[in-house]
């Protein structure tokens, strides 16, 4: 997990996820298997470390023409019933 605090964007928490490798697809539809890079805000970046399911987003959809092949990435297994 990488932070950066005080920042002007709302993306300040990635996880560089180097064991769960994330399956991409571009806009021409090649597929590769890349290491996971996903971007959280802080209530993602909250459930993430209270154990809650989270999904967050792919930073190769954020940067780039890419998106993720197949099922969205889900950390977490606790439900979270509170309502937002």
């Amino acid at each position: 997990m990488l932070n950066k605090e005080n920042c002007s964007y709302s993306t300040k928490h990635i996880i560089f996820d180097i064991e769960n490798l994330t399956l991409i697809e571009d806009s021409n539809g090649k597929q590769q298997y890349s290491t996971g890079l996903y971007s959280l805000i802080d209530k993602q970046y909250n459930d993430f470390i209270n154990g809650l399911e989270c999904k967050p987003t792919s930073l190769y959809e954020l940067l780039g023409d890419y998106h993720e092949g197949g099922e969205k990435r889900t950390y977490g297994n606790v439900k979270n019933t509170k309502s937002l």
